[in-house]
């Protein structure tokens, strides 16, 4: 093998590379783990990093079957993961659509840094200038973006270059949270507690505490009674009353298990009506249409067959 083979990688002389800032990728190990393909997430930012780089800027333009095929992660993965990326604050997409007409073209996608907005009116920063730092002032003295790419960047058409529309700045996560404390829908909720308890299972089980996932959690806890049903304004609950009820009902419960009986008595039972059915059988006879029960204990025969399949139903409910 050859000396330049073995050699260490120059970023002064090798290349072209493509960038990722490092605590992106820190993030990204935080929000997603073993369970919550970790591996494919990564796969899917390297690619948007790849494809900016091919771009020569931030914002680029890319199907997602396009992501998906070069990630080795399936379409409907890649989406589910572009969604969790813009809930956490690291990209963000404008959707557009093939001018006039209302079929969708490939989004236009920008890689965001930590703690940063995305500003819609940033500009594609010229190649060798000094790259502004996403939603500040900073300016870096070396931008990312210059770097070269393996591949040509094709040149886009004034279809392509419009159809980058701005994309509405959205709401702050307390502009968010005080709008729905406001909300009739959840009026007597305690969003703040519920926020934190969500945030908490999150933190527990590694998920993405998303605003989608909040609102589901929101409209799965128990609402007050008060609230709930307006015929119930101002009425006091007395806890001793309620608590006395509940055990009521726990008791009926238990009485009706008790009720019931037991797989070893449903076995006598069936065992029980199997002798009786053997017994009418014995009387009945043969001929050339099979065996024929006699009329008087025709009726009997159907009872008892039909009590049969009741009682095995129910043993193999009991069993399982």
């Amino acid at each position: 093998m050859s000396e330049i083979a073995n050699r260490p990688r120059d970023i002064k002389i090798d290349g072209p590379f493509l960038w990722a800032e490092k605590g992106v990728m820190r993030l990204i190990r935080d929000a997603f783990d073993g369970t919550t393909y970790l591996d494919q997430a990564v796969a899917t930012y390297a690619t948007l990093c790849e494809l900016s780089s091919d771009n020569q800027g931030p914002v680029f333009t890319a199907r997602r079957r396009t992501i998906s095929e070069r990630s080795g992660v399936s379409l409907r993965r890649v989406t589910e993961i572009l969604s969790m990326f813009k809930q956490s604050g690291i990209l963000d997409w404008t959707q557009n659509r093939i001018p006039g007409s209302k079929e969708l073209a490939p989004s236009s996608y920008i890689l965001l840094g930590l703690g940063t907005k995305h500003t819609p009116s940033t500009p594609n920063p010229t190649p060798g200038t000094p790259c502004p730092r996403l939603g500040t002032d900073e300016k870096r003295d070396n931008c990312p973006v210059s770097e070269e790419s393996l591949e040509q960047s094709p040149e886009k058409s004034p279809e392509e270059v419009g159809a980058k529309a701005s994309h509405p700045t959205a709401k702050s996560d307390d502009e968010w949270i005080k709008d729905l404390k406001g909300s009739p829908a959840y009026k007597g909720t305690d969003i703040d507690t519920e926020h934190a308890k969500m945030t908490l299972w999150c933190q527990t089980h590694h998920k993405m505490p998303t605003r989608k996932r909040f609102l589901a959690w929101l409209n799965r806890i128990e609402k007050p009674l008060a609230a709930g049903n307006p015929r119930n304004a101002g009425i006091a609950i007395d806890p001793i009353a309620q608590g006395m009820r509940i055990a009521e009902i726990a008791a009926r419960r238990k009485a009706a298990r008790k009720a019931q009986p037991s797989v070893w008595e449903l076995k006598q039972a069936e065992a029980a009506v199997d002798s009786a059915i053997a017994d009418i059988e014995r009387k009945a006879h043969e001929d050339a249409f099979g065996m024929q029960i006699r009329p008087e204990d025709k009726a009997e025969y159907s009872r008892l067959k039909t009590e049969k399949k009741r009682l095995r139903a129910s043993i193999m409910a009991g069993v399982n």
